[in-house]
């Protein structure tokens, strides 16, 4: 009810996720609803594309709910990705706009007296030994959770033995010891045995900024990543099933296929035997096509954007 007080009153909206305020309730035509999402783009399927798989909505659901409807425009990190986006949002491609997110401004720029406290904060993330993050996104059943949990294992000891600190950074749809089952009810996954810190309280944005190199699978982490130029390898030892299942809408066997791993310790010795704090060309190639770069800071063109609409 809040909500609905404050859109009435409201010349704007800008969101970064579904808001049922939004989407389910009809809104005046003068209403400006800026949907910025919450990532720069999608490796996986996701919203309307992942509508009745085993992780996503059923349809039902998402038209009683009326899914993504009311939005006036929609921001995606690159060109490459408005097409992807117009498919899960049910949006012409003419109403999306290809505009990096702020957070490309921190990546791009750190502010080294926010490093410098993260460093006093968390001396164990800074240390002598290389720091590898590894963000995963979720699974969508208990069994590729259970696939998952094994490969994590073997690369994490991969890693550890080869003298490297890993910090493991979860997708929060992904339920540890700690927390109660996730939102698809399934059971919390138990990660202390694992030789890595486990999802320590740093935002991942900063977990990126002090690592020295990011391994991934299907996350948009991999974007950010990239926009962080920090060497990048993807983890996909379950690719073939995590495409019939969920769907791609972009293979890093394509992007990027000397950073594609199946093997914990293959990739183990690849991270190692990296003689070069710089991105590969393929890995600089994949930012270009999916982050837009720009001259001029993106949270001042998103607050362009806004003021120009309801001008």
């Amino acid at each position: 009810m809040r909500e609905l007080w404050h859109i009435a009153n409201s010349q704007a909206v800008v969101l970064d996720g579904y808001s049922v305020a939004v989407s389910y309730f009809p809104q005046r035509q003068s209403l400006y609803v800026l949907q910025c999402w919450h990532a720069l783009g999608a490796l996986k399927r996701f919203s309307w594309q992942a509508v009745d798989t085993p992780g996503g909505r059923t349809s039902a659901i998402a038209r009683a709910l009326r899914m993504h409807a009311n939005y006036s425009t929609l921001l995606c990190g690159g060109e490459a990705s408005r097409v992807i986006f117009s498919h899960a949002f049910r949006v012409a491609r003419s109403r999306i706009h290809a505009l990096p997110l702020p957070r490309c401004d921190v990546l791009s720029s750190p502010d080294p007296n926010r490093m410098e406290l993260l460093a006093q904060s968390w001396p164990e993330l800074v240390t002598s030994r290389p720091l590898v993050l590894y963000a995963p996104t979720f699974r969508d059943t208990e069994e590729d959770y259970a696939h998952w949990y094994t490969e994590t294992e073997r690369l994490t000891q991969a890693l550890s033995a080869r003298g490297v600190t890993v910090v493991i950074k979860t997708h929060f749809r992904t339920a540890v010891d700690e927390q109660s089952p996730n939102s698809t009810g399934l059971p919390p996954v138990s990660l202390v045995e694992l030789p890595a810190l486990i999802n320590p309280d740093v935002d991942t944005l900063d977990l990126l900024m002090l690592a020295d190199q990011v391994v991934t699978d299907y996350s948009a982490v991999s974007f950010e990543a990239a926009v962080a130029g920090k060497p990048l390898w993807f983890f996909i030892p379950d690719i073939e099933v995590y495409a019939e299942q969920r769907g791609l809408n972009v293979d890093p066997r394509d992007e990027m296929p000397e950073s594609c791993f199946g093997d914990a310790e293959a990739l183990a010795e690849a991270i190692v035997a990296m003689d070069s704090p710089h991105p590969s060309s393929a890995q600089t190639a994949f930012l270009e096509r999916y982050v837009q770069s720009s001259s001029v800071p993106a949270a001042k063109q998103i607050t362009r954007l806004v003021l120009k609409h309801i001008a």
